[in-house]
């Protein structure tokens, strides 16, 4: 189907999920790098100070929520980068029409 029989908006749809793949992807690369600018010792040094935030040093606090950040911000991350490939992988499986998807192997014949 080319793109004159194709919907305008259908178009667009496609062209969007298409660039939001791509900017997922850019952000998986920006993401790791970001945090790690959040460990450095300018930002390390705002909490290394005296105190309690609920029995805990506030680096300690700083450090350990830095890094739940990090690990929650990774999650919802890949789990969209996997809805983007499948995304992908459904809209060029479309235009391949009256092909069967390959088969899976059966979980006894996986390689681990």
């Amino acid at each position: 189907m080319t793109d004159e029989t194709r919907d305008p908006e259908e178009i667009r749809q496609t062209r969007d999920r298409r660039h939001g793949g791509r900017r997922l992807r850019d952000l998986a690369v920006v993401l790791p790098v970001a945090l790690l600018l959040f460990f450095l010792p300018p930002y390390i040094r705002i909490f290394d100070q005296d105190g309690l935030i609920s029995g805990l040093p506030p680096l300690l606090v700083y450090i350990f929520g830095l890094w739940a950040l990090g690990i929650l911000a990774s999650a919802l991350l890949g789990r969209g980068l996997v809805r983007a490939e499948m995304n992908q992988a459904l809209e060029s499986g479309s235009e391949m029409e009256g092909r069967e998807p390959p088969e899976q192997p059966h979980a006894s014949e996986r390689e681990t």
